[in-house]
């Protein structure tokens, strides 16, 4: 039908088993319309029927219209009706009935309107609807069923109804009724959005294992509500007036609260509540608790209630709080009793509950946060999302750099051609190292890294007296965070060393400071949520080390004990960081961290060869940290909110054997040699592996 046009009659309705599309930039779009003046009885969708727009203004973008004057009493759907926008639409609608004359719609396959964020980063301004009939005034029927999957499928069917996980029926998007007798009979799938029933003696039926989540209203308490086999969770946080409410022994009734607003929530219902022995309830909240309260879900005239299932409320409410329910019979209510989760509740770690309070305090500075915490109903799922909200604190940066420090002094506890007085000889190594750290009252972190040393050398009457300069590379990970999040720090060390050797001994030491830069990306992964920040800040790092080793020739074999002992500190700045915003980013303070550990080994090689040689060595000996602190970290939310936390991290501390391979050729001008060693100390484990050539000149 189109303006100015005849009536149009579509003899047996409408069918469709192709692929409509409607797609705009900056303005409106509509996939079908059905015109006034135009009469079909039915619209079967056995295909898609598509409307999108990228909006900056304001527009209508619908997938299916019927517009005033025109008459279609049903609508099928088996396939896709699909409504998409960005931006700031003003309207964004799947199904729209300006008619009033659509009495009957059955879902089977997808109905959905979305709205997501342009490029621009508009905000919102439409509200997705995926079924609009508020023109009607006789009362519509809206039937969600799905159809069953052929025999022999293979694919999953979790709920076991004969319908694969896949082919479950959806509706996305707020459902808007008229002034009729509604009845919403929902007996399969998912309807994800809020239902709005206006007047009339309306009915919401839910079966079949249905999940019905929205914010329920009605404009005069006329609404019969019957779970008997699925979950209705229902979103408003002010008391719904409905004149029945049924849950089935398979059914679950979930209702949600804001406390910062009020306990008054759930329903009032002006007749007969009936929640049958093993039927689930349980709570949902939009605002943090900040004291126990007690929140009322039903409160009717009559109500008639079987054993409460508290194990199944734990299930249905956020891990975040303790809860519990009871009835008041004389009242006629049935009340939740919820308080916030301590820290031993929940069995943290030393670590995270440091951090609990400031992290409870600081989510409610972010909604998107708050509500990812509030709908997390598993310990596993909390925890998922909690150890994500932690920085690094278990030493990786200092542990980290300190494994390419200790690289540039194994470059000098190998025994080398003397350097007479006068002569220089030079050298220059390089490194790779994996170290991996094992979550204890800590996290623990993974890190991979590279550098390059060299060294030069002059040789005088006490000793040949050398200049390093180092540079070190590392990623460091968190194994506990979901997304793959990285801190990487550079080194860059200028350092002095002497060393001494006569025919079977050799004593060396070295000092050296160094500058470090780091750059982290912290990121926060749950469903539906994305937050990402970085931060960069730099530090100073400080080493010592000094050893001797005495060499023992046996024909072609040689033995060589050695020992030594190292110190490496590294002080970090402080830190801000920026892109998620409040509840996620945090300033961290000043850190400052050391460690100081003992080698003792033995060095067995096997010498071939005469005027040049090849040796191979095999290396057994102890590490033993005897002074380890990785700092404390001590940051808090830039929102404000919260105290201050104090991560402090347990010290790699003790001692643990060390086993080396290296493999040397060369002759009394220079050497070319390859090493690859492993430590292990409880809880962690660092591989290392050098590449070192030396020479005179």
């Amino acid at each position: 039908g189109v303006a100015g046009g005849q009536s149009v009659t579509v003899n047996g309705g409408i069918r469709n088993e192709g692929s409509i599309a409607a797609l705009s930039n900056g303005g409106s779009s509509t996939g079908l319309r059905i015109g006034t003046g135009t009469t079909a009885s039915t619209l079967v969708n056995s295909g898609f029927i598509t409307a999108g727009a990228e909006a900056k203004t304001t527009s209508q973008v619908s997938s299916i219209v019927i517009e005033r004057g025109a008459s279609l009493l049903s609508l099928i759907n088996n396939e896709t009706i699909l409504t998409t926008a960005s931006g700031g639409v003003g309207d964004l609608t799947a199904i729209r009935d300006l008619s009033g004359t659509l009495t009957t719609i059955t879902n089977n396959g997808l109905i959905q309107a979305n709205l997501t964020p342009n490029a621009a980063g508009d905000p919102f301004t439409a509200i997705p609807t995926a079924i609009d009939v508020r023109a009607n005034t006789t009362g519509v029927t809206i039937r969600q069923v799905g159809i069953q999957s052929a025999a022999g499928s293979t694919e999953n069917d979790d709920d076991g109804d004969g319908i694969v996980n896949s082919e479950e029926p959806l509706i996305t998007g707020a459902i808007l009724l008229g002034s009729g007798d509604d009845l919403l009979d929902f007996q399969n799938g998912f309807v994800l959005g809020d239902l709005s029933f206006g007047a009339g003696a309306d009915r919401l039926l839910i079966s079949g294992g249905a999940f019905v989540r929205g914010a329920l209203s009605d404009t005069d308490g006329l609404l019969d509500i019957n779970v008997s086999n699925g979950t209705l969770e229902s979103r408003q946080t002010t008391q719904l007036a409905v004149t029945g409410l049924n849950v089935g022994a398979d059914g679950n009734l979930l209702v949600a609260f804001d406390p910062a607003g009020s306990t008054s929530g759930g329903f009032r219902v002006n007749g007969t509540a009936n929640l049958q022995t093993g039927a689930g309830i349980g709570v949902r909240f939009t605002s943090l608790l900040t004291a126990p309260r007690r929140f009322t879900l039903v409160d009717a005239d009559t109500l008639i209630v079987g054993t409460l299932d508290q194990t199944a409320l734990v299930e249905n409410s956020p891990y975040l709080y303790v809860v519990s329910s009871g009835i008041d019979a004389a009242a006629g209510e049935i009340f939740v009793d919820a308080r916030a989760r301590t820290a031993a509740e929940a069995d943290m770690i030393a670590v995270e509950a440091s951090a609990f309070e400031s992290f409870y305090s600081g989510i409610g500075s972010n909604s998107a946060l708050l509500n990812a915490f509030l709908s997390e109903t598993s310990r596993d799922g909390f925890f998922n999302l909690f150890e994500q909200t932690l920085p690094d604190h278990s030493g990786g940066p200092l542990m980290s750099l300190a494994s390419g420090v200790d690289a540039v002094t194994r470059a000098l506890t190998n025994r080398n051609s003397t350097v007479g007085v006068g002569e220089t000889s030079a050298w220059v190594q390089e490194i790779n190292f994996y170290a991996d750290k094992d979550k204890t009252d800590t996290y623990g972190f993974r890190s991979e890294g590279f550098g390059v040393a060299a060294g030069v050398e002059r040789g005088t009457d006490f000793g040949s007296l050398g200049v390093s300069l180092a540079f070190t590379s590392s990623d460091i990970q968190d194994p506990e965070a979901e997304a793959e999040e990285v801190l990487s720090s550079n080194l860059v060390e200028l350092g002095l060393y002497w060393r001494a050797q006569g025919q079977n001994w050799s004593t060396w030491a070295r000092a050296a400071g160094g500058y470090a830069t780091f750059e982290a990306a912290r990121t926060l992964v749950g469903n539906g949520l994305y937050l990402s920040n970085t931060s960069e800040w730099s530090g100073f790092t400080l080493a010592l080390a000094a050893g001797a080793s005495y060499e023992q020739n046996f024909g072609r074999i040689n033995i060589r004990p050695e020992v030594y002992a190292e110190y490496f500190g590294l002080n970090e700045e402080s830190r801000t960081e920026t892109g998620a915003g409040n509840g996620f980013d945090l300033e961290i303070d000043d850190r400052e961290g050391h460690i100081l550990s003992s080698v003792a080994a033995i060095n067995i090689g096997y010498g071939f060869g005469t005027e040049g040689w090849i040796r191979p060595e095999l290396r057994l000996g102890w590490r033993q940290n005897l002074s380890v602190e990785a700092g404390e970290t001590i940051g808090r939310f830039i929102s404000g909110s919260g105290p201050d936390f104090r991560l402090t991290p347990q010290a790699i501390k003790g001692g643990g054997l060390i086993a080396g391979l290296r493999l040397s050729v060369g002759n009394e001008l220079g050497r070319l040699s390859i090493n690859a060693d492993a430590e292990q100390l409880e809880d962690y484990i660092r591989y290392t592996l050098l590449l070192r050539a030396s020479f005179r000149f």
